[in-house]
């Protein structure tokens, strides 16, 4: 069997097959790069992830010849589930100032600091994160990102509710992805409610929410898509989630405090939602 740290060099697909094969006793934060303090098995037990970002990558490292042979006009960038890229290469793309989409998802050798330089100044418009060392300084960095339209953040477990307040200054955003952002709390949820584009949310593996979060941020924001898998959300949520006029899907599987009833109730509310569960 695989142990941890090889399975986490597999990248975001790799974990959450992992975890829907039916190993419950995992979750995101567990296996996604450590706990958000930084101070987890994750850093300690692999000196090579630590030491990565400390000297600089080889003159031939193919990551560097990549950059190297993107024109400066190139509008986007991606380099994805690279256990290689690391902050000297996100800097390597200083020169290139008019790209607007990054994608550097499943890439863990990669810091919150690192990740924010890389974006300040720029204008995004799509940044996929997922299970990076992406944080609240990233967030406070995209919040400066007049046309972001779409951000993934999918198990960055360094993502807390200050840098979701400093996020919802992105008036653009239109899609959202914050599943298996373990810190994420009620307050963080609130602060998203002055996002009045937000189409799209998925708030999975999300464990700290509450039912009346919920149903506030879907009666602020005009939500048509909202993922709540493997949250602690029940049937008070689903009671202000039928009264939504936006929504038209809501996904709450492994939702153990949904009832039968609950969804019953949620059905014949008249709401033209579709609930899967």
């Amino acid at each position: 069997m695989a142990r941890l740290s090889e399975i986490r060099r597999l990248g975001t697909v790799a974990i959450l097959s992992l975890l829907v094969s039916g190993c419950g006793g995992c979750s995101p934060s567990s296996l996604g790069g450590g706990a958000s303090n930084g101070a987890s098995g994750w850093e300690d037990s692999n000196s090579e992830v630590n030491n990565r970002n400390s000297g600089d990558p080889a003159p031939t490292d193919d990551i560097y010849k990549k950059i190297g042979a993107l024109p400066k006009d190139a509008r986007s960038y991606e380099e994805r589930d690279s256990y290689k890229l690391s902050d000297k290469h996100l800097a390597a793309l200083r020169d290139h100032t008019v790209i607007e989409e990054l994608n550097i998802g499943g890439c863990p050798n990669t810091t919150d600091t690192g990740i924010a330089a890389a974006i300040a100044g720029r204008n995004l418009k799509v940044v996929v994160l997922s299970n990076t060392g992406a944080g609240d300084r990233t967030l406070e960095a995209l919040g400066s990102c007049p046309s972001l339209r779409r951000l993934e953040l999918g198990l960055c477990d360094r993502v807390t509710d200050a840098g979701l307040e400093k996020l919802a200054l992105a008036s653009s955003l239109e899609e959202l992805d914050l599943s298996g952002c373990v810190g994420v709390t009620d307050r963080g949820l609130a602060a998203l409610a002055s996002l009045k584009n937000l189409r799209i949310l998925d708030l999975s593996w999300c464990g700290k929410l509450t039912d009346a979060a919920i149903a506030a941020i879907s009666s602020s924001a005009p939500l048509r898509i909202l993922r709540l898998n493997h949250t602690a959300i029940g049937d008070k949520a689903l009671e202000g989630l039928a009264k939504s006029a936006t929504l038209e899907r809501v996904d709450v599987r492994e939702c153990p405090a949904v009832t039968q009833d609950g969804l019953t109730r949620f059905r014949n509310s008249g709401s033209k939602c579709r609930i899967v569960k």
